[in-house]
């Protein structure tokens, strides 16, 4: 990352990182559930039928509103509109 000063160019020190700290988990979305989660599987159906394709993201706080029943959903979470 380059720092510009009116005065000058000031370049910024990096900091090194490990690897294994700058691997981020990969979201994956729940097929049966449509849920997401980081883990190997889902933490609410159990299911391994997971995918990492996925579009349009929906956070439900209220089970009882409009969005929730049209998607049918009973918990509240985050949920994918489309799971490929």
């Amino acid at each position: 990352m380059v720092l510009v000063h009116w005065f000058g160019l000031r370049k910024k020190k990096r900091s090194r990182r490990k690897e294994s700290e700058i691997m981020v988990r990969r979201m994956q979305v729940c097929r049966n559930c449509r849920r997401f989660t980081t883990e190997q599987s889902c933490t609410v159906c159990k299911s391994t039928n997971l995918s990492t394709s996925w579009k349009g993201l929906v956070v439900i706080v209220d089970v009882n509103s409009e969005i929730a029943k049209i998607l049918k959903v009973s918990e509240p979470g985050r949920y994918a509109l489309y799971v490929g």
